[in-house]
């Protein structure tokens, strides 16, 4: 079991999850290690040194700024000082889906900031999406915080998973160079080099995973993390699905069950609408595949009514996303799940 597919994350919880890793002084075990990759990414977009040995970083999460009476919320800041000076300020807005994008959110949310900060404190705007943005949403927010608004500060934008390996751009660069090196020998140059540059959050924690040195507990934690990432945010939507139902849908979750990711999506005139993700195809049996859902996740819903007459879809659909979403948060289920990374005695067995 993956427990992030169980609690089917939202954008907050998700902010929630990253900030907890990008904070050394958490106790998952993973010290800076993620918040020295991800200030390496943004080191090289912007091209200065945010590193330096007497600073001193700073994480906030759900951060409010108010613009002409409206509030918006930084998902996570991180602040830069030194002794007790500020002079980074980073601004992370997260997306999980295209659709989600709202045209004057990233500029308003720099606008407000701009207004909190002394003049000679640099500001960055970092744009964290899925791996591609179908259609121009997305574009349309990030682009509305024009450079000329900027001046000195920056923007950049990062994704949660990049379609294309570390190994297949290397290997891009080398077809358009017009040269000839085999798969292994590359692999080989680039390690001894160091030289694999990381683009995306799941680049930083497979590297952690592949370099550091952590508990199986950690370990497993962090790759399921990445699977849901990977399984979640490949398409740029969550999922990829029929585009005329998108706008009609209520709530999601997303399960695995055997070996396949699914959208369980229930739209506003009731309808359950089932997805298998990768393809976007529609499961036709509906009741018989929540039934299976709740068989092999063992999901605390009855099929029938007390008086043995069986659940029609639209009621079996509505209990087993309750299940999954709402009465998991209820419980503290997610509570459990960001602690996961800081169990040392237990080992999860998935």
């Amino acid at each position: 079991m993956n427990i992030f597919f169980a609690l089917s994350l939202s954008e907050v919880n998700l902010s929630s999850m990253f900030a907890y890793l990008l904070d050394k002084r958490s106790d998952h075990g993973l010290g800076d290690s993620v918040l020295v990759n991800f200030i390496e990414i943004i080191e090289k977009r912007i091209g200065e040194s945010l590193n330096k040995s007497e600073y001193v970083f700073k994480i906030l999460k759900e951060v409010p700024y108010v613009i002409s009476g409206f509030k918006r919320i930084v998902d996570i800041e991180i602040r830069i000082t030194e002794n007790g000076i500020e002079k980074y300020r980073i601004a992370i807005e997260n997306k999980i889906q295209s659709n989600s994008a709202d045209k004057d959110q990233f500029k308003e949310e720099y606008e407000g900031i701009k207004r909190n900060v002394q003049n000679d404190v640099k500001i960055v705007m970092v744009f964290l999406t899925p791996v591609k943005d179908k259609g121009s949403k997305l574009k349309e927010e990030f682009n509305t915080l024009k450079d000329s608004l900027l001046g000195t500060d920056k923007k950049l934008w990062i994704r949660w998973n990049d379609s294309i390996s570390t190994m297949q751009r290397i290997a891009n660069s080398v077809k358009k160079a017009g040269e000839v090196m085999k798969a292994n020998e590359a692999k080989k140059a680039i390690e001894e080099s160091g030289a694999v540059e990381m683009h995306s959050i799941v680049d930083i924690l497979q590297d952690i995973i592949d370099h550091g040195s952590m508990s199986e507990c950690v370990k497993t934690t962090l790759e399921n993390f990445i699977l849901y990432i990977k399984k979640t945010m490949s398409y740029g939507e969550l999922p990829l699905y029929d585009k005329k139902i998108q706008p009609e849908i209520q709530q999601t979750a997303i399960v695995i069950v055997s070996r396949k990711s699914y959208s369980i999506n229930r739209l506003k005139s009731r309808a359950i609408v089932i997805v298998e993700n990768k393809s976007g195809s529609k499961v036709d049996n509906v009741l018989g595949m929540l039934k299976n859902i709740i068989e092999q996740l063992e999901l605390d819903v009855a099929t029938d009514y007390k008086n043995g007459k069986p659940k029609d879809t639209f009621t079996l659909g509505r209990e087993v996303l309750k299940a999954l979403t709402g009465s998991a948060r209820q419980n503290g289920r997610w509570i459990a799940a960001l602690q996961l990374l800081e169990e040392t005695n237990d080992y999860l067995r998935y």
